[in-house]
């Protein structure tokens, strides 16, 4: 679309009057005037704007750095008291040598070793005590020493 022109103006008998020509640049220089009046104007609203943006930004990035701050203070003393907690928690605990005789009920040399309330063993009958060659045989005849007959 074709820019929009002034409308050329006409004296009386059709002539151009120094009058219409002057109404035409009277109009140009006021449309030259409030083109740069508001050319200036955008002009200072981009510097206000980009000031504006600007303490915008540096104030949101203090307000981070400082909430940033705020929350690693909050992580180490979260830590912190998860190492005490845990250095007391080792202080609490057993020494070696108490976790050694609960382990092995009382030292280690005497783990084997019977202690009251183990299995006996089988009970003899009553009435019959074995002899203490019971257990021995004769290689000869496989009979105890007390039955052997090999014996002279």
């Amino acid at each position: 679309m074709p820019a929009p022109r002034l409308p050329f103006l006409k004296g009386e008998g059709g002539h151009k009057s120094p009058y219409a020509w002057s109404v035409v640049s009277a109009r140009r220089e006021e449309l030259i005037r409030l083109s740069r009046r508001l050319a200036g104007r955008l002009a200072r609203q981009a510097r206000a704007d980009q000031a504006a943006f600007e303490d915008a930004y540096r104030l949101g990035f203090e307000a981070g750095v400082v909430v940033g701050r705020r929350q690693l203070g909050e992580e180490l003393l979260a830590e912190d008291r998860r190492r005490a907690e845990y250095v007391g928690g080792v202080a609490d605990r057993a020494s070696y040598a108490e976790l050694e005789r609960q382990r092995w009920d009382g030292r280690r040399e005497d783990f084997g070793r019977p202690r009251p309330g183990d299995f006996a063993g089988l009970q003899d009958p009553p009435g019959e005590a074995p002899g203490l060659d019971a257990a021995f045989f004769c290689p000869r005849c496989r009979r105890t020493w007390s039955h052997c007959t090999c014996r002279s």
